[in-house]
C-alpha cells in the first residue's frame, strides 16, 4: 500500500476512486450522439488514404461546397476506439473518457487544496461537477477538449518547472486545436490566464500567450479555421433550425421537470465559484492559487465564460472546471470555520446532499443505460430494410438521420447531415416543406428523390373527418408507398417500375404507424378483403419485427376484434413487458394503456383494469 501511495499520492482514498469509476459507469448510456457516425467516417477516410478533405462528398445538395474536418484528430481517435470495441462498445468507451476526465477532476482538486482533506472535498464537488456538466458528456470530439481543459489546470496547480509547464500549456492547445478546432478557444482563453498570471517577466508572458494563441491554427486547417470559428461566434444571427446543441440559457432550463438539474446546480456552482473568490481575495488571498490572484485577469476571464453559458449551454462545463480549485479551496476555508464537533457532520450532509441531487439528475436522463445503439435515436430498422433491398437513388432524409445513414449506408449521397454548416443554404426550405405539402413534393421533385427516410409523423383527430394521415397528405399514395417503418421512422419510396417488386412484397395500405394502432378497425371501413390484408400487413410486421410496439399494440387490438381469446394471455405478457422496460414512445402511450386495460377485463382481472383506467386521462 506504501508504494501505492507513492505512485499515486492519496488517491488510495476508495471513496474518490469508487466516486470516479461509478461516474464513468453511470455515463454508460446507449449510443446517440447525433455527430458520432460522420466523424467514425471521416477518421476511416482520413485512415485510408491520409488525406484532409477539402470539399463535400458525400451529400447531393452540398457536393463539391467546401467542407474540413476540423476534428480530424478525434475522428482518427474515435475510430480507433470502434475497431477497439465494436459498435456497442463505443458507450463503454464513453465512460471511460468520462472516466478519465473526472480523474483529471479529482487531482485537481487535490492540487488547489493542498489538504490532507481533499478526498472529502472531491466527494463533494465532483457529483456536483458531473451534475452540471451531464448533458455535454458525449462521446464527441468536445469531450476529448474537455480532458485537456482539466490537464492544463491541473498543470498549473503543480509545481513542476515554469518551462515545462508551459511547454505543456502548448501541447495542449495545440492538440485541443486538432481534436475540435470550435472547442480549443476555450483551452486557448485558459492559457492565456495561466501564462499572463505566471511568474514569467513581464515580456514573457506576453510572448507565450501569443505563441498559444497562434497554435490555435497549427492544424491542417491553418487559417482556414477562422470563418468557422466567425460562425460559430455569430451562431445565431444565420441560424434558422433550432439545434439542441446550441441553446442559450432560458427560464425552462430551471424546471426540474423539463431539464433535470443540470441547469440549478450550474449556477449554484457559479455563483458559489464568483463568491469563493471575492471572499478569499478579502480575507484570505494567500490562499488562491497563482492562476486567480490578479482581479484584472481573472474577473474578465470568468466573466466571458459565464456569459458563454448563458448565451449556449454547452459551455456549462468549462466554468465548472474553472471554479473547481475555487470551490475546492473556499470549502476547505468552510469546513475549517465550523467547530470541530459537527464537522464531520457537516460534511457528511454535503457529500450526501451532493451525491442525491446528482443521481437524482441522472435518473430523470432521458437516454437508456446499456452499451448498445439507441434505437429511439436512430433509424435502425429502416437502415436494415434499405440496406437489404437496394431502393433507388435518391434518398431524402432528415439532417439528424444523415448522420447514421453516412457509416451505414455510404453508398447513398445522403440530403444532408449534422455537420449542419454545410446545410445552412438548405434550412428555411426544409422549415417550409415541414408545413407545406406542395413544398415537400417540389422539393423531391428538384433533386429526384426516389426514396424517403423521415420520422414517423404525428397525427391529430379533426371532427367529421378523422386522424389525419400525414404521409398520405404529403406523399399521395398514387405515387408513393410506404414499405417499412420501425420505432421511430418510415420508408416511403416512389412508385417506378424499379420498385414494382419492393412495393408488391412489403407496402403497408391499412397499417400506418402514424395513426393510432386500432385506427382501421375502428376508423375504416371494415371488409372481407381488406380484413385479409390488414392481417396480412400485420403478420409481415410481426414477423420483421416482434419487439415493434406499435405492431405488438395492433395485433392485440386485431386479436380483441375478433374474439381470439386464445392469444389474449400471449398478448397480455408482451405488452407488459413492453411496459415494465419503460419509454414507451409518447404517441403509443395511451394505446398501450387501453389495451392493457381491454386484455384484463377479457381475462376476468377487473382489478387490474381499474388500476389502468385511474391512470387514463380524462
Amino acid at each position: 500500500m506504501a508504494t501505492l501511495r507513492r505512485v499515486l499520492p492519496d488517491f488510495a482514498a476508495p471513496g474518490v476512486a469508487l466516486g470516479v469509476a461509478l461516474l464513468g459507469l453511470a455515463s454508460c448510456w446507449q449510443l446517440w450522439e447525433q455527430d458520432i457516425y460522420w466523424q467514425l467516417r471521416a477518421g476511416d477516410e482520413l485512415l485510408r488514404t491520409w488525406r484532409w478533405p477539402q470539399v463535400d462528398g458525400w451529400s447531393y445538395t452540398a457536393a463539391g461546397d467546401p467542407w474540413f474536418n476540423l476534428q480530424w484528430l478525434s475522428t482518427v481517435l474515435l475510430r480507433g476506439l470502434l475497431a477497439a470495441g465494436g459498435e456497442p462498445g463505443l458507450a463503454a468507451w464513453r465512460g471511460v473518457a468520462v472516466a478519465l476526465l473526472f480523474t483529471a477532476l479529482a487531482l485537481l482538486i487535490r492540487r488547489a487544496s493542498g489538504s490532507t482533506r481533499w478526498p472529502l472535498l472531491a466527494l463533494v464537488l465532483l457529483p456536483l461537477a458531473y451534475g452540471a456538466m451531464i448533458h455535454r458528456l458525449q462521446l464527441r470530439s468536445e469531450t476529448f477538449v474537455f480532458v485537456c481543459f482539466a490537464l492544463l489546470l491541473w498543470l498549473w496547480h503543480g509545481t513542476a518547472p515554469l518551462r515545462q509547464r508551459v511547454l505543456w500549456t502548448w501541447a495542449l492547445v495545440a492538440i485541443s486545436a486538432n481534436l475540435h478546432a470550435g472547442a480549443a478557444p476555450f483551452v486557448v482563453v485558459a492559457a492565456w490566464l495561466v501564462l499572463l498570471s505566471s511568474e514569467l517577466a513581464p515580456r514573457q508572458r506576453l510572448l507565450t500567450s501569443a505563441v498559444a494563441g497562434a497554435l490555435l491554427f497549427a492544424t491542417p486547417y491553418h487559417v482556414k479555421v477562422l470563418p468557422f470559428l466567425y460562425r460559430h461566434l455569430f451562431y445565431f444571427s444565420h441560424k434558422v433550425m433550432s439545434n439542441p446543441d446550441h441553446q442559450p440559457l432560458a427560464l425552462r432550463h430551471f424546471s426540474v421537470s423539463e431539464f433535470g438539474w443540470t441547469a440549478i446546480v450550474w449556477a449554484l456552482l457559479a455563483i458559489a465559484g464568483w463568491l469563493a473568490l471575492a471572499l478569499l481575495r478579502w480575507r484570505r488571498p494567500e490562499l488562491l492559487p497563482a492562476p486567480y490572484r490578479r482581479p484584472w485577469l481573472v474577473v474578465p476571464v470568468l466573466a466571458l465564460f459565464s456569459a458563454l453559458c448563458c448565451n449556449r449551454i454547452r459551455s456549462f462545463p468549462y466554468l465548472v472546471m474553472l471554479v473547481l480549485p475555487l470551490l475546492a479551496i473556499g470549502l476547505e476555508a468552510l469546513l475549517d470555520l465550523v467547530k470541530q464537533r459537527p464537522r464531520p457532520a457537516l460534511a457528511g450532509l454535503l457529500v450526501v446532499a451532493s451525491i442525491a441531487v446528482t443521481g437524482h439528475n441522472w435518473w430523470r436522463f432521458p437516454l437508456a443505460w446499456g452499451c448498445s445503439v439507441s434505437r429511439a435515436t436512430f433509424p435502425i430498422g429502416s437502415v436494415e430494410f434499405i440496406r437489404a433491398h437496394r431502393p433507388q437513388p435518391r434518398l431524402y432524409n432528415t439532417f439528424a438521420y444523415g448522420n447514421y445513414l453516412l457509416w451505414h449506408l455510404p453508398d447513398y449521397q445522403v440530403f444532408g447531415d449534422t455537420r449542419e454548416i454545410p446545410y445552412w443554404k438548405l434550412e428555411a426550405t426544409v422549415i417550409d416543406a415541414f408545413y407545406s405539402a406542395e413544398t415537400t413534393r417540389a422539393l423531391y421533385q428538384r433533386y429526384g428523390v426516389n426514396v424517403s427516410l423521415v420520422p414517423i409523423p404525428g397525427t391529430a383527430f379533426v371532427p367529421g373527418v378523422g386522424f389525419r394521415d400525414l404521409i398520405s397528405e404529403y406523399l399521395p399514395p398514387a405515387e408513393w408507398a410506404l414499405v417499412h417503418f420501425d420505432d421511430i421512422s418510415v420508408v416511403v419510396v416512389r412508385r417506378i417500375p424499379e420498385h414494382a417488386a419492393l412495393i408488391a412484397g412489403h407496402e403497408f395500405r391499412l397499417l400506418r404507424p402514424n395513426l393510432p394502432p386500432n385506427h382501421y378497425l375502428h376508423g375504416l371501413p371494415r371488409s372481407v378483403e381488406h380484413d385479409r390484408r390488414f392481417g396480412a400487413e400485420l403478420q409481415r410486421c410481426r414477423a420483421a419485427q416482434p419487439d415493434d410496439l406499435f405492431c405488438l399494440l395492433a395485433d392485440s387490438a386485431w386479436a380483441r376484434a375478433n374474439q381470439q381469446a386464445d392469444r389474449y394471455p400471449a398478448l397480455l405478457a408482451a405488452l407488459e413487458r413492453a411496459r415494465d422496460r419503460g419509454r414507451v414512445p409518447a404517441r403509443l402511450r395511451i394505446y398501450l394503456q387501453l389495451e392493457l386495460q381491454g386484455l384484463y377485463r377479457a381475462l376476468g382481472r377487473d382489478g387490474d383494469a381499474r388500476a389502468i383506467e385511474s391512470e387514463l386521462p380524462r
